[in-house]
């Protein structure tokens, strides 16, 4: 028996199930969750049910009459493409399971149910329902687009009428794609937040440079002051390349700009808090076979100390006053939906001239003879002075188009202060 609940999620959850054993049990159960619980017996009855009262989430079997689940969360996704969907299933077709992902499925469960494992998953997704708020500035700019998309579609009916107007229907999509591509960059821009870049303060210069592969990237970064002498870095490098990296890379964005925003306003800013409810956060949002790299510095000139929490990411180095160069490695692994550890490393920086992180896409560049950039970047930045310098190096290296993300963190001392 489950113990009682202190008090309900304020959601409404619409649970769909064929076999009434099952149903009457499960149903028992997500009411001691949730305020409201919709039921549903079948797939078609599911999508009707949903039509007429949006759920903020879904619970469905697979094999049901009439209508099964995933061909019901495909008509739901047509409708609303966040609402989160779980699916409870006996099947281990690997095409169906890759069609359910296609789909937009949330989480899996397999049969037999287990109610535990049920609460488990319901709480990593309402994660995801919390998340939706957040994304409402998205949907209110998708509304306006949906509008400008049905007048263009009125407009390529009345050209489509004559040859001649065959290629201005062509420059409508091309501005109407150019258009998409120029709000999404605009968005992505305004989510990613460099407050330091170019900017001297306590005797150090900060020159910071990226370059996105597509107009939506799997790399971001950000950097902030956090306090007085406190300044904060950082870069993720969410693992592949498309819609899913970015989708990533913008939601570790929010998250972390979000929570220095909060910490600064109660001045309590701490790092390793930071990073744990960062690591807590993107693990739920990341599925089982992705990983994601970070790298975050904290400059605390007070103290004179440099603090670095390295998750994957390739080498930092540093240049010490005597031009010697030293390469610090990651001090974590990867940050996985199943695993995460956390070290935090401490340096004086004293003796530290100047200081860079960057994403592989610097270090893993490859010429036409098969040449790793990253063999030749410690002497690239022993004679580099500013991250523009090294990323025409890298232009030159490979003499043809750069095929990842370039993201790269420069921190210097300030000569006019020295």
């Amino acid at each position: 028996m489950q113990p009682p609940l202190r008090q309900k999620h304020p959601y409404r959850v619409l649970y769909v199930e064929d076999e009434e054993a099952i149903r009457m049990q499960v149903q028992k159960s997500l009411n001691r969750l949730f305020e409201e619980v919709v039921v549903a017996t079948n797939g078609e009855e599911g999508v009707q049910a949903f039509i007429e009262k949006p759920s903020h989430l879904i619970i469905t079997d697979v094999i049901m009459p009439r209508m099964d689940g995933l061909e019901m969360a495909r008509r739901i996704r047509e409708i609303d493409r966040s609402v989160p969907i779980i699916v409870i299933t006996a099947l281990s077709d690997v095409n169906r399971l890759i069609e359910a992902i296609d789909i937009g499925v949330s989480r899996f469960l397999l049969k037999p149910l287990l109610i535990p494992k049920l609460h488990e998953a319901i709480n990593k997704v309402l994660k995801e329902v919390e998340y939706i708020s957040l994304k409402n500035e998205l949907e209110r700019t998708n509304e306006k687009l949906k509008l400008k998309n049905s007048q263009l579609q009125a407009a390529m009916e009345e050209l489509a009428r004559t040859k001649e107007a065959e290629v201005e229907l062509l420059r409508l999509k091309e501005n109407y794609h150019l258009q998409q591509q120029e709000i999404a960059l605009r968005k992505q821009n305004q989510i990613m937040r460099d407050e330091l870049t170019h900017l001297a303060e306590g005797g150090w210069l900060f020159r910071n440079y990226f370059r996105p592969l597509d107009i939506l990237s799997g790399d971001t970064y950000g950097t902030a002051k956090i306090g007085e002498n406190l300044y904060l870095f950082y870069i993720v490098d969410a693992m592949g390349k498309g819609l899913s990296a970015s989708v990533t890379a913008i939601q570790s964005a929010s998250f972390l700009n979000h929570a220095i925003d909060h910490s600064r306003s109660k001045n309590d800013f701490n790092l390793e808090r930071l990073i744990r409810d960062y690591c807590a956060f993107i693990r739920g949002q990341i599925l089982e076979e992705e990983i994601v790299c970070s790298l975050f510095l904290m400059l605390d000139l007070a103290k004179s100390e440099l603090s670095v929490v390295n998750f994957g990411m390739p080498p930092l180095y540093i240049e010490q006053s005597d031009k010697t160069v030293i390469s610090i490695p990651a001090n974590n692994p990867p940050i996985m939906g199943y695993y995460v550890t956390l070290n935090i490393d401490r340096y004086q920086l004293d003796i530290m001239t100047r200081i860079m992180g960057y994403s592989d896409g610097v270090n893993e560049l490859t010429n036409d003879k098969g040449v790793i950039f990253g063999t030749h970047l410690e002497e690239s930045f022993k004679k580099r002075v500013t991250p523009n310098e090294l990323v025409a190096e890298m232009q030159h290296f490979s003499s043809s188009s750069f095929d990842d993300d370039i993201t790269i963190l420069w921190i210097e001392r300030d000569q006019c202060t020295v």
